[in-house]
């Protein structure tokens, strides 16, 4: 069903009820911050051919340069070890030690080779 009557209500209210055994838990997946990762490594291979077949990338370097401005990229470099890749890794992380710094190209085009090959 739909929440909410928005022709008629300018304000609505959720309640959401679970067992005493996991209040805590509730409350703290709405109150603290949660962090939502990436599927796009799972299905990687499809969209990758969908970009060639589309002729949206004609190369590995495009290839690359797409990837930099997903999800799984930024994720890649917040959060390293939930896909699979060694937090000192120095090339994933653009040889820069993994710094948040978006401007560096040839480090984050350099970072992602060997995610597509």
């Amino acid at each position: 069903g739909r929440a909410g009557r928005p022709q008629y209500d300018t304000m609505a209210i959720a309640v959401v009820m679970v067992q005493d055994s996991k209040k805590v838990f509730f409350k703290r997946f709405l109150y603290e911050p949660f962090p939502l990762e990436s599927a796009l490594h799972m299905t990687l291979h499809n969209h990758v051919n969908a970009e060639v077949a589309t002729g949206a990338a004609n190369s590995k370097r495009e290839l690359v340069d797409w990837m930099t401005y997903t999800y799984l990229f930024r994720r890649l470099k917040a959060n390293p070890h939930y896909y699979g890749v060694d937090l000192d890794d120095d090339e994933l992380l653009g040889g820069g030690g993994g710094g948040d710094d978006d401007n560096d190209d040839a480090g984050r085009k350099k970072s992602l080779d060997f995610w597509i090959s």
